[in-house]
């Protein structure tokens, strides 16, 4: 989104990470992008979560407190961790267009 900069950048061999902050409002989120032979885990007791639609797959929304919403999905060659405190129709949008 254009309200958005990228105030931190991350990457290894297996994991690249980016986070980004509103410049005009508290609002931040970031995209993990990980090895698709990784493992993730998600504590389901702890978390709500449903399932959604991403690029056509499986994705699984959550959210982690009152203000933080999540979204994990993989494409086949990579896993995706998305989260933040903005609203899930941003989250998802921008999920819609990680590459």
């Amino acid at each position: 989104p254009v309200e958005f900069e990228k105030n931190e950048s991350s990457a290894e061999s297996e994991f690249c990470s980016e986070r980004y902050r509103n410049i005009y409002r508290d609002e931040y989120f970031y995209i993990q992008k990980i090895s698709i032979n990784a493992y993730v885990g998600f504590d389901t007791e702890r978390y709500n979560s449903e399932k959604i639609e991403i690029k056509g797959k499986e994705a699984l929304f959550y959210r982690s407190s009152e203000e933080t919403i999540g979204i994990i999905f993989n494409d086949g060659d990579y896993i995706y961790l998305l989260g933040g405190n903005i609203s899930q129709k941003e989250l998802v949008k921008i999920a819609q267009n990680v590459e």
